[in-house]
Formats: C-alpha cells, sequence, structure tokens
C-alpha cells in the first residue's frame, strides 16, 4: 500500500477512479497530489500496471498551473523553520509552487 495513503483526502484507487469519470476538478480540491511522496511503491504494485506515481505528478503540474499553490512559508514557524535543511526547502518550493 501507499505510505502516504493516510496524509491523503482521496487513496490512489479512488483519484484513478474519478479520473476515469472525467472528475479532476474534484481531485484537484484534495490535497492528495501533494501528500504523494513519490516513492513509486504504487507504480510498482499495481495490478493493472498503471503507474500511479506519474498520474499524482501530471495532478500536481494541472494545480501549479491553475495557481493552487498547496505551500506556503508563513505556514512554518520561524523555529521549525531554523532546523529545516535549505535544500529541502528548495525542492519543496518547486514540487509545491507555481
Amino acid at each position: 500500500g501507499c505510505p502516504s495513503a493516510p496524509f491523503m483526502d482521496l487513496l490512489p484507487n479512488q483519484v484513478l477512479r474519478l479520473l476515469q469519470l472525467g472528475k479532476v476538478e474534484r481531485i484537484l480540491e484534495t490535497n492528495t497530489p501533494f501528500a504523494c511522496c513519490s516513492c513509486f511503491v504504487c507504480s510498482q504494485r499495481c495490478p493493472k500496471g498503471i503507474d500511479v506515481a506519474a498520474v499524482m505528478e501530471s495532478l500536481r503540474q494541472l494545480s501549479l498551473r491553475a495557481k493552487k499553490d498547496d505551500f506556503k512559508l508563513k505556514d512554518i514557524k520561524p523555529e521549525e523553520l531554523e532546523k529545516i535543511p535549505p535544500i529541502l526547502l528548495v525542492g519543496t518550493f518547486r514540487k509545491l509552487t507555481s
């Protein structure tokens, strides 16, 4: 299973079903694409051979193109910010902001 599933509004199989139904906007209203840690466990284990991680990345890109940023620096407490490695912040901003 997905190690990020406990943090997702929708499970990966629910995302795929909503995509089949053409309900992309419903998916983009959730945190699910951004909760995905891109570990590729889902893609390796999918019995249908679907690259679920690539689907999640595509959904993140759609969300970012719509200017729906999921990460804001102001949400991080100053005392926590001092502990975070700069490269982690850079990677997070690249992945989660438009």
